[in-house]
């Protein structure tokens, strides 16, 4: 209901909002299934050598962040044994850290010029953060366990506006459609995939904290296999 009343918002404003479009473009089914559609966004992640690496870099933030928010109350219950009231408060600040860190990284990616190294940077904060929050002591104060949640929200769950808007930048103004369709698509394969993968790594190693680790330590590593790239490509001048 809420999607359609939105659809119905919007509608008024579709000759505003479509202005930029084509009208030689064929609209409907078959253009939607044609080969060009289908091929054309993977095709242009070859527009950019960035692209390519900034896309992996999604896809394994995608990995983390995916199996955060399916698990984190339900490893915080079952492995920790809090209540899920209090296992709901600290994932209520992984969340909020999250939403508001993506207004002060992304201002920090803007000041800083360098978008792609600044989400390299990021995501290795990421993977230490998660890291430390899987090996807290169960002992640790709940404020502890509160505070690591949020700030690993803020580092592992704000990196999505700063990469649209790389993938953007990079790309040819004609080509962002293109661009950022065969992007995302990839990425959110890390969404699709993560939480399935997470969970049979629970149930064959009877635990949470060696996936937990696995879904940091690729990132890690992703991280600094794109860096060197992002570092060349970025390097003012």
């Amino acid at each position: 209901v809420a999607a359609l009343l939105a659809c119905l918002v919007v509608q008024p404003q579709r000759v505003a909002l479509d202005v930029e479009r084509d009208p030689r473009q064929p609209v409907g089914p078959a253009a939607l299934f044609s080969r060009r559609s289908l091929a054309g966004p993977f095709a242009a992640l070859r527009l950019h050598r960035l692209l390519p690496p900034l896309t992996l870099l999604a896809f394994s933030f995608a990995v983390v962040q995916g199996s955060l928010f399916a698990f984190t109350v339900t490893w915080l219950t079952e492995a920790r044994g809090l209540p899920l009231i209090q296992a709901g408060a600290a994932f209520a600040g992984m969340q909020a850290g999250g939403a508001l860190a993506r207004i002060g990284l992304g201002w920090l990616a803007d000041r800083t010029g360098r978008p792609a190294l600044a989400l390299a940077v990021q995501a290795i904060a990421a993977a230490a953060l998660v890291a430390a929050l899987t090996l807290l002591p169960a002992g640790a104060p709940f404020w502890l366990l509160v505070t690591l949640c949020t700030l690993t929200g803020c580092v592992a769950a704000s990196w999505n506006g700063i990469y649209n808007a790389e993938v953007a930048r990079l790309v040819p103004p004609e080509r962002v459609i293109e661009a950022t369709a065969g992007s995302s698509t990839l990425c959110f394969l890390g969404y699709v995939l993560a939480p399935s993968g997470f969970a049979v790594l629970v149930a064959v190693f009877g635990g949470w904290t060696l996936p937990l680790l696995l879904a940091a330590g690729q990132l890690g590593i992703v991280a600094a296999v794109v860096l060197p790239p992002v570092l060349r490509a970025t390097r003012p001048g």
